[in-house]
């Protein structure tokens, strides 16, 4: 007889370390840590006693990442009134990335609102190869903003 196991990942727990006022009702949560993430990926944020819920990555370098929260329900609004300092859990990428070929796409890439944030690391990705056609603009740095 076949069984069922599930096996549950326990997060890691974060501080953040810097938070980007983006608008009136987006912040982004900066945490200096390395993470194996591939464009298209998202993670998961743990509130403990609150919830967790899943978040694109909209910032990514080498040592760093960050992600975008529109405030709107309990969660995000909760989110909104942390800190820098406060912790969170994160659970690794998940999802299925994907890379961009050497010598560059034809890419056209549209979006708007808080749905910026999950394109936000591909048009780095587009931005940062020297073989791409940059025809357009780019919507923030790979950098986290000082």
């Amino acid at each position: 007889m076949n069984e069922l196991i599930m096996h549950f990942e326990q997060p890691i727990i974060l501080k953040i370390d810097k938070i980007i006022n983006e608008s009136d009702d987006t912040k982004t949560f900066i945490f200096n840590h390395e993470l194996a993430y591939e464009t298209g990926q998202f993670t998961m944020v743990w509130l403990p006693g609150i919830d967790e819920k899943p978040f694109a990555v909209s910032y990514y370098g080498e040592d760093f990442f960050g992600i975008s929260v529109l405030a709107r329900g309990k969660f995000t609004k909760y989110m909104h009134g942390m800190k820098v300092g406060d912790k969170v859990g994160i659970r690794r990428p998940f999802g299925k990335g994907f890379g961009i070929p050497s010598d560059g796409i034809n890419a056209c890439v549209i979006g708007g609102g808080c749905g910026m944030a999950s394109l936000a690391t591909l048009i780095d990705k587009l931005q940062s190869n020297p073989n791409q056609d940059k025809g357009g603009q780019k919507h923030h740095p790979s950098s986290p903003p000082s």
